[in-house]
């Protein structure tokens, strides 16, 4: 009879211990870039007049764990952020994401970012030449 080596590893053990380095990897990243994403937005505030597209960069600023949302524009922000939050189909965070609240936040502040927003109040107009 054929004897397996006491070092053989399934492939199934494999790709488990490959998954696990690479959501490392993926959390680490996540991680490292934070301060540059709150940054970006902050800058996109400044390049933006109306207050609803800057309610939307704010909300997205705090859900990433960044500043509050200023005073002036919770009439705008508030509610999408609610909106968002009760929706836990997309604000709560699933995989390597739960890991951490600083992952979590990193979690709800990209997909708060990667909804669609109805036009209310020329939000679409304003944001279109953001995208070019």
């Amino acid at each position: 009879p054929r004897r397996i080596p006491k070092t053989f590893l399934s492939a199934c053990v494999i790709g488990v211990k490959a998954k696990q380095f690479d959501d490392g990897l993926y959390a680490a990243v996540e991680l490292l870039s934070r301060g540059r994403k709150q940054a970006l937005l902050s800058q996109m505030m400044e390049a933006v007049s109306e207050a609803e597209p800057r309610a939307v960069l704010g909300v997205a600023q705090e859900l990433g764990g960044g500043p509050s949302l200023a005073v002036e524009l919770q009439q705008f922000g508030m509610p999408l952020r609610e909106k968002f939050l009760l929706d836990a189909g997309k604000s709560k965070p699933i995989s390597f994401y739960t890991w951490s609240k600083e992952l979590g936040a990193v979690w709800q502040q990209d997909r708060f970012l990667q909804q669609e927003y109805e036009p209310v109040y020329g939000l679409t107009a304003t944001m279109v030449p953001l995208h070019r």
